[in-house]
């Protein structure tokens, strides 16, 4: 058919004219949506589940679950006691909890650096640890072993030597939504005047702290870094959370337990794929410095594997007198215990909320201590300029500062006890949750604050 002149011209052109209009409506449409999740801070997007609805009742762990990473690139790997991780199809949803590369190791000799360099081992980094009395060294591993393979070589040709994968620790929060909670009443805490927590000084290994935060401004946090000199910095938000629970100064908005005190934070977290996260040999700096610094009280909001050196690092402030308290960890009740929370000498904290339930993510068994308020909690927000000035999160990382500024007030009270009597006053003075007497779900229950001190600081570390 023929075509009249001019015709499929005008048609095209109003289609043309149709077509742009609708981008133009899309574009606008968009741009209103992008403003709407901005000005609510993100809420518009969604939420992570609570205590009541969590990742499932089997206790199983998703990629968003604080205390394990998920690799898209894992092939074949073992673990640092020769186990082979599974690998549920398609090397997907592998946990990855050591660097895969990668080993630490003390105790070595000069001769022992260099045999192992020339047997193809790189060392990426060493650290002479004062207070610990060690010397850390970081090993990239030869492409021919694997890590397990690798710490063996390691102790074959040096007998004394320690030997570990460099395991991964990453924060144990989870980001939700809510109401702030009462939380200050569930554990029956009470201000003190200042000049009682003026000298109190609690440590905190974390991610960086934003100490800019309206939340934040004036209080007294002292920054240190201990991530190796090859690592990108991470992030600032769990950090900055963790810090506005324990040393926040803004009544009604965060908790701010010990607005006073003076914080010694270490930043030993780097980014990595999948987010944040922490290897064992910066853990060790940075527990070093704290123990350099004397710092008695510290918090631990972070799990992942034991690890040989990890554990020895913790016995050896365990006995110069230093408290530490540690989150147990989100990976779900069924999940194998975590650590620090679960050394012995470790404080291990899990979560409730405001009705005292259990955190649905929180880890169970033998190791968990105490229970404390974790869940919709309002922690200082980093989320961007134009983001509220806080939010809310829940997580065992979030409960753990609880314990530790409780910890530092009954040191104030009491100065001469010892880590163990510490645990054992604080398990003397819980709220009973569950079963009669300790049990795998809430330790020995909720915990009920200390509400004095009498005198003006908490003993440094010997």
């Amino acid at each position: 058919m023929r075509e009249l002149p001019g015709v499929g011209h005008v048609d095209g052109a109003r289609r043309d004219a149709a077509a742009d209009g609708a981008r133009v409506r899309r574009l606008a449409l968009a741009l209103a949506l992008l403003a709407a999740v901005v000005l609510t801070g993100g809420a518009l997007l969604g939420s992570a589940p609570d205590a009541r609805a969590d990742d499932d009742d089997r206790g199983g762990r998703d990629a968003f679950d604080d205390d394990r990473w998920e690799s898209r690139d894992v092939g074949d790997r073992m673990d640092a006691r020769g186990e082979a991780f599974p690998d549920p199809g398609g090397g997907a949803g592998v946990p990855i909890d050591f660097e895969r590369d990668e080993i630490v190791a003390s105790g070595l000799s000069p001769g022992d650096i260099d045999r192992l360099q020339a047997r193809g081992f790189f060392a990426l980094q060493r650290r002479r640890l004062a207070t610990l009395d060690v010397e850390e060294v970081r090993f990239r591993v030869p492409r021919a072993y694997s890590v397990a393979s690798a710490a063996q070589l390691v102790r074959d040709i040096a007998g004394g030597a320690t030997v570990d994968a460099n395991h991964l620790y990453r924060p144990a929060a989870d980001p939700c939504a809510g109401r702030a909670c009462r939380v200050r009443q569930l554990v029956a805490w009470a201000p003190l005047a200042d000049p009682c927590e003026a000298d109190i000084t609690v440590g905190l290994i974390d991610t960086a702290i934003a100490t800019d935060h309206p939340t934040l401004r004036g209080s007294r946090i002292e920054n240190h870094v201990a991530r190796g000199a090859d690592r990108k910095p991470g992030g600032r938000s769990h950090g900055t959370a963790v810090a506005s629970v324990l040393v926040g100064r803004a009544p009604g908005e965060v908790v701010g337990l010990l607005p006073s005190a003076r914080l010694v934070a270490v930043d030993a977290f780097h980014a990595g794929s999948g987010g944040d996260r922490m290897d064992a040999f910066d853990l060790l700096a940075a527990l070093d410095q704290l123990l350099a610094l004397r710092v008695r009280v510290i918090n631990l909001s972070f799990a992942g594997p034991s690890n040989t050196l990890v554990e020895q690092a913790v016995q050896t402030a365990e006995r110069r007198g230093a408290v530490l308290i540690a989150a147990v960890g989100n990976a779900g009740p069924r999940a194998a215990p975590l650590y620090p929370a679960a050394y012995p000498t470790v404080i291990g904290v899990t979560a409730v909320d405001e009705a005292l339930r259990v955190y649905r993510r929180a880890g169970q068994g033998t190791h968990v201590t105490l229970a404390a308020p974790g869940v919709d909690i309002p922690v200082a927000n980093t989320g961007g300029w134009l983001a509220r000035k806080t939010t809310t999160q829940s997580g065992t990382s979030i409960a753990a500062p609880f314990v530790t500024a409780s910890v530092a007030r009954l040191l104030g009270a009491h100065p001469r006890l010892g880590p163990e009597e510490v645990r054992r006053q604080l398990s003397g003075r819980t709220r009973d949750l569950g079963d009669p007497g300790q049990d795998a779900i809430f330790g020995h229950g909720l915990l009920q604050a200390v509400a004095h001190c009498r005198t003006a600081a908490v003993p440094l570390l010997r």
